[in-house]
């Protein structure tokens, strides 16, 4: 098995080399670095495109975090009664500059902080007041966005009233 293996291999630049021998310098293709950028063109006349001298920066004036990304249309809801829900919160409100009037704080100290909670709770402890706090707001910017922090419930239980 070995030895036709060691022929087959052999055979092969034998085969190569007499192909080669029979193909003319006519039928030859010819490959320059050239033809690989055939269509390519560079100019050096001012066009539309053209921006040089190109900026050496990405933003011009400085990149800043603030600047891209506006947070003035999220709410954030943190239940003063989780630890959790405060420490999140709060870190959320710091890191993403949220304006004062979006922070909704739930402060009675009888608000749940289980993820799952039933009907008149959420009703009492959560949709009652933001829906107070909502109207209070002295801000004209409309919400888009809220941001639930863990200690706010997830959903509501029992019967046809669930919800999440």
């Amino acid at each position: 098995m070995a030895l036709l293996f060691l022929l087959g291999s052999a055979s092969s630049p034998l085969l190569e080399h007499a192909k080669d021998d029979s193909e003319t310098a006519e039928t030859k293709p010819s490959h320059t670095l050239r033809d690989a950028f055939a269509g390519f063109f560079s100019d050096s006349s001012d066009e539309m495109w053209n921006q040089t001298p190109w900026f050496d920066v990405a933003q011009p004036h400085g990149f800043d975090f603030l600047t891209v990304y506006d947070y003035s249309d999220v709410g954030v809801l943190i239940n003063n009664n989780s630890e959790a829900s405060r420490t999140i919160g709060w870190a959320f409100v710091e890191a993403r500059n949220i304006p004062e009037e979006n922070i909704f704080i739930f402060n009675n100290s009888s608000a749940p902080t289980k993820e799952t909670i039933n009907r008149d709770q959420f009703d009492q402890y959560f949709a009652v007041p933001f829906l107070e706090m909502l109207a209070n707001r002295s801000s004209e910017t409309d919400l888009k966005y809220r941001v639930y922090t863990k200690g706010i419930p997830l959903r509501i239980s029992g019967g046809n009233n669930k919800a999440s």
